[in-house]
């Protein structure tokens, strides 16, 4: 709710019955209700209930008032919500709030995972040990590694990449013991 006049305004009060279709949207439990700019006002909604209801709210001067509560859509579907309307005491301002609220039983897809690096080594400029190989620019070198002290190797043979070339990094395709020090 917004106040564009210079003086704050007070005896904001509404209601809000919630959508029956596609199903009967219910306050949620907990209902976490907030507000926000609005004073001190009433507002208690009850997990469960279909209705919500906010009195004695106070918007300032040139401000804005947010009002939230967490609600629970029961199946898929549209729930389109108008609220009744918007009183300042007794007057009726002709204004009321609507939102729609999408629901879907389908959760999106997780983001990709496969070819991302389980692990990388950066080794500096110039590192020139035998494991990795010394590699040419663009091209994949087949390397070989074997297991420091007191790791166990899971492969045998180990393949490691070496890739790309100016990354001065190496990749590993074999197992390692993620119980080992």
């Amino acid at each position: 709710m917004t106040n564009p006049n210079p003086v704050a305004v007070s005896g904001i009060n509404f209601a809000d019955t919630f959508p029956t279709s596609p199903g009967a949207m219910v306050v949620a439990n907990p209902p976490s209700p907030t507000t926000n700019g609005c004073g001190t006002p009433t507002f208690a909604p009850v997990a469960g209930a279909a209705v919500i209801t906010f009195a004695n709210g106070t918007i300032a001067a040139n401000s804005t008032c947010t009002v939230k509560v967490n609600v629970t859509a029961p199946v898929s579907g549209t729930y389109n919500n108008t609220s009744d309307h918007l009183f300042v005491g007794t007057t009726d301002t002709g204004s009321s709030a609507s939102a729609s609220l999408v629901v879907s039983s389908t959760p999106p897809p997780p983001p990709p995972v496969c070819g991302l690096p389980l692990a990388q080594w950066i080794f500096p400029t110039g590192f020139s040990l035998t494991s990795p190989a010394p590699y040419a620019p663009n091209t994949t070198v087949a390397a070989s590694a074997s297991p420091g002290a007191g790791i166990n190797s899971l492969e045998s043979p180990q393949n490691h990449t070496v890739t790309p070339a100016g990354t001065a990094s190496w990749g590993s395709n074999g197992g390692f013991d993620s119980t080992g020090p």
